[in-house]
């Protein structure tokens, strides 16, 4: 049976039958064979490819000695990184093994047949960058294309095969098969992905950028300013400099020299040579808050772990098999994977009642992780959960005894000045800073407690330090925040595992403006907002149960970023206007970023402020600002039917008269129209002036639905619409 680990792989119908053959020199050959008369075979011959469960089949009827492979093709965007002979004497894997394997995190690894190798499997997106197959020094071998891999031992596998290995294969790639490359490879690579783009929640492609096309940046990045610009040309570097950040790793170094090549460059990179350095810090700045907002920013060796040590740090969790690791409790592992982690751990054990010739107590090697499953002391729950500011054994919202992976940030580092702080903050937020900075302020000292309501920040440009915010939040609650989360996507998908053990959630940039599903995606944001437990629904792993402290920050560059109407209690909307700051303070602004110091400072500072002008069970306030939001939503139907729940003599109307008043009939379209406004439709017909007549009620639901017929029609003749609907509406609206 396929292990969880490498499931993916039976999408392909890629598999063939090899027979194992002793070679002269010692060796196991393995060579392909054709699955029905099992004779030598070419491997690359798809008429020779079955699915799995196909190739398992024969090679059951074949015999004893063949296996099951994997054609790996260009089409599959699967590679396979073989390390031969990593086993060592001592049964652990060798230094180069583990270094290779912690440079592809969440990719699958299996061990091989021979049981002294290991096999990492992972996906890519875009072409191959040129490179060798094989590093002999090393005894290590990638391939992408033109080769069959021997399925290992699947007991032993663990991490996932779909896991997108793009960047860091590349990085690999580069320190161990290097074949030309450098950055015409890179450039090459970042032309032909498309993965990479859903980072920039769906922006201009890199090619768009690197080409320069007006058609594409202008859609993407309009130029609202004077100058008459294809588009605005500050994005689209901003652009450029993120998609290089995320293939670059950060050197900013490289990312400057790749951007002097793209078809973007102009006199301003040269004339003020601060804008294009502070340009690529921010774009470093943004994905490094991805990565630490996520908790991946520091990958821990494997090591070795006694068996005291394994009964006190990790819990055996019975839902699915897995493992908390109590110095990472965010870190929930499939015991599989656990145990695959843990391989170098061995213990040697006494052997009761036997001795050797010496007089010596016989002794035996086992897996501590094995000695650690026998243990009756071993510790163990039900389930986990996330509930922050709570202790570590808790009930799930089931009522199950769970583990919860909350941990409190450090607090170590010494404070330091923040006076730059304060001064983004009241740039950004102006007369809303202080509700802000109480909301901000409340996370830290109240992290399990949920406002009902978020923020919505709204600027006319970009590049003002926004993302500057969201890296500062993901460096006051490393692993706690989700930066960057894609909710267009989410919207989409349904997938929330981002959301998983969250403080909060900040959203880059949104527009609903013209999307069909607004309104739908508009009552979905109020479960995210306000629901007191989370299902977090992977894409891969268990659905898990947990406390939502999620809140939500959410920047926009355009006035109908969210779908909202005059009921609104979900977001605080400030709207942001006017110049940007220097390019010198910038400098200095993402500076501060790196500084443990500043961090620590900010920390202490909303530790320390007074809540006592913030309620977190309070409604999001209606300001000019978040009218301005609402009013970019109000359709003319909007308009019309506000007036007619105001202003209508009566509490019902006939269906057909307010059809009328939208300029025709009533249609499905209309429907959301209706629900925010509050209109019904009262079940079945009533007579109206002796006429079958369907009624839709506006004012006062409770009394009508269930009203006599007669009652009906008296209320609805009260407005005297005879001579004409629209003309009853116009002199009530003057009026």
């Amino acid at each position: 049976m396929i292990s969880t680990a490498l499931n993916g792989l039976t999408r392909h119908q890629q598999f063939i039958i090899y027979r194992r053959e002793l070679k002269p020199d010692g060796k196991m050959a393995k060579i392909p064979v054709n699955y029905q008369s099992g004779r030598n075979a070419s491997a690359h011959d798809s008429a020779n490819w079955l699915s799995y469960d196909q190739a398992c089949e024969n090679a059951n009827r074949l015999g004893d000695q063949h296996g099951v492979g994997f054609v790996i093709t260009p089409e599959s965007k699967v590679f396979c990184l073989d390390i031969d002979g990593c086993l060592q004497p001592d049964r652990s894997w060798s230094p180069l093994a583990l270094d290779i394997r912690d440079k592809l995190p969440g990719a699958a690894c299996e061990v091989s047949v021979s049981g002294k190798g290991l096999h990492v499997w992972g996906r890519y997106e875009g072409g191959m960058p040129r490179h060798a197959c094989k590093n002999g020094e090393c005894g290590i071998e990638l391939y992408t294309e033109g080769r069959f891999i021997a399925l290992g031992r699947q007991d032993s596998a663990n991490g996932n095969v779909d896991t997108d290995c793009t960047e860091r294969l590349n990085a690999v790639i580069a320190e161990y098969f290097p074949q030309g490359g450098g950055d015409d490879e890179l450039i090459s690579r970042a032309k032909a992905s498309r993965s990479a783009n859903s980072v920039f929640d769906g922006k201009a492609t890199f090619s768009d950028l690197w080409e320069a096309n007006e058609a594409a940046l202008g859609k993407c990045y309009p130029d609202t300013g004077t100058q008459g610009r294809a588009y605005d040309a500050s994005s689209a570097d901003a652009a450029l400099a993120q998609h290089l950040a995320y293939w670059c790793g950060g050197d900013e170094e490289r990312i400057e020299r790749i951007m002097r090549r793209s078809a973007l460059r102009r006199d301003k990179w040269d004339k003020h040579p601060t804008y294009l350095r502070t340009t690529i810090a921010k774009a470093c700045a943004r994905q490094g808050a991805i990565r630490i907002g996520d908790g991946s920013d520091d990958i821990p060796k494997a090591g070795t772990i006694e068996l005291a040590d394994m009964l006190s740090r990790f819990v055996f969790i019975q839902d699915g098999q897995q493992v908390v690791d109590l110095k990472r409790p965010q870190q929930v592992m499939a015991l599989a994977d656990w145990k695959a982690w843990l391989m170098a751990s061995r213990t040697t054990v006494p052997i009761e009642n036997q001795f050797n010739s010496d007089g010596t107590q016989k002794t035996k090697l086992y897996q501590t992780t094995t000695l650690w499953e026998q243990d009756p002391s071993r510790r163990v729950a039900r389930t986990v959960t996330f509930r922050a500011g709570d202790k570590r054994l808790i009930r799930d919202p089931h009522g199950r005894e769970a583990v919860n992976t909350w941990t409190p940030p450090c607090r170590c580092a010494t404070p330091g000045d923040i006076a730059l702080f304060h001064e983004h903050m009241e740039y950004l937020w102006g007369d809303a800073c202080p509700a802000f900075l109480d909301w901000l302020a409340h996370i830290e000292q109240h992290p399990g407690e949920l406002p009902q309501f978020g923020w919505l920040h709204i600027s006319d440009r970009q590049g003002t330090g926004r993302n500057w915010l969201a890296g500062l939040c993901a460096r006051l609650w490393p692993g706690y925040v989700a930066a960057n989360f894609n909710l267009p996507t989410f919207f989409r998908t349904g997938f929330n595992d981002r959301l998983s053990h969250r403080l909060m959630a900040i959203v880059d940039e949104i527009n609903e403006g013209a999307n069909d599903s607004k309104w739908s995606n508009s009552e979905t944001m109020k479960s995210l907002l306000n629901e007191e437990h989370r299902t977090i629904n992977p894409k891969f792993g268990r659905i898990r149960e947990e406390y939502n402290a999620c809140r939500w920050l959410i920047f926009s560059n355009h006035r109908s970023a969210l779908a909202m109407t005059e009921t609104d209690r979900r977001f605080n909307v400030k709207i942001k206007e006017g110049p940007h700051k220097p390019a010198e303070y910038y400098t200095r602004l993402y500076g501060a970023l790196k500084d443990p110091a500043f961090i620590a400072g900010v920390a202490q500072f909303l530790k320390a402020r007074a809540l006592t002008n913030f309620n977190p069970g309070a409604h999001a306030v209606m300001n000019a600002d978040k009218e301005s939001v609402i009013n970019a939503f109000r359709s003319e139907a909007d308009e019309i039917l506000i007036h007619v729940v105001n202003l209508w003599p009566a509490d019902v109307i006939p269906s057909s008269v307010l059809g009328e008043l939208l300029g025709g009939t009533i249609t499905p379209a209309y429907r959301h129209a209706f629900e925010r406004r509050g209109i019904r439709s009262r079940a079945g017909k009533i007579k109206v002036n002796g006429l079958p007549t369907r009624v839709s009620i506006l004012r006062n639901h409770g009394q009508w639905e269930k009203a006599d017929p007669y009652l009906i029609a008296a209320e609805i003749n009260r407005a005297p619409y005879q001579h004409g609907a629209r003309a009853l509406l116009d002199s009530l609206t003057v009026a």
